[in-house]
């Protein structure tokens, strides 16, 4: 899979100007992506935390051309380090050719080229995930990590309408 702004081959004028023009887009539909996950969450204060949680894994997916996503909530403690840790309240991004070994190594059984794990915490204390699986023809760059970690705190922090305020009398 290749990243935005990575050339696919010899640098020439026309190659440049088009692998700059996408890398803008990109960071034009990633704007927009903050702007709309956050503003539907707004509305969204009584939702279940999974359908708050799915808003941001379908609308990252959708900009980043992701094949699959994954909103899942954490029931063992079996999991992999860096899943685990990410179940803590992190993220991590793994390639075939880059990341931890042990990812590495799972995402190569999976079939798919990259993955973007991003999780926390709910205020129940339940741990959740937001998984994007990539392809050949999915794009996201490495920042895409802390942009998918931001929107999955979100969704994990406000579930419920302010509690109103209670009198000091």
């Amino acid at each position: 899979m290749r990243e935005v702004g990575e050339l696919a081959g010899p640098l020439d004028a026309d190659t440049a100007l088009r692998e700059l023009t996408q890398a803008a887009l990109f960071e034009r539909q990633v704007v927009r992506l903050v702007q709309e996950v956050l503003n539907t969450l707004d509305g969204m204060l009584d939702a279940p935390i999974e359908a708050r949680l799915t808003v941001v894994a379908d609308r990252a997916s959708e900009c980043v051309g992701a094949a699959a996503s994954s909103v899942r909530r954490v029931r063992d403690e079996t999991l992999r380090p860096c899943v685990a840790e990410a179940a803590e309240g992190s993220a991590f991004r793994v390639t075939l050719a880059t990341g931890d070994p042990v990812e590495r190594a799972a995402l190569r059984a999976t079939g798919f080229t990259s993955a973007v794990v991003a999780g926390g915490y709910d205020p129940d204390a339940r741990q959740w995930l937001v998984e994007l699986f990539g392809d050949e023809f999915s794009c996201e760059t490495p920042l895409f990590t802390a942009i998918l970690f931001a929107l999955t705190q979100a969704a994990l922090g406000f579930p419920r309408a302010v509690a109103p305020a209670r009198s000091m009398a």
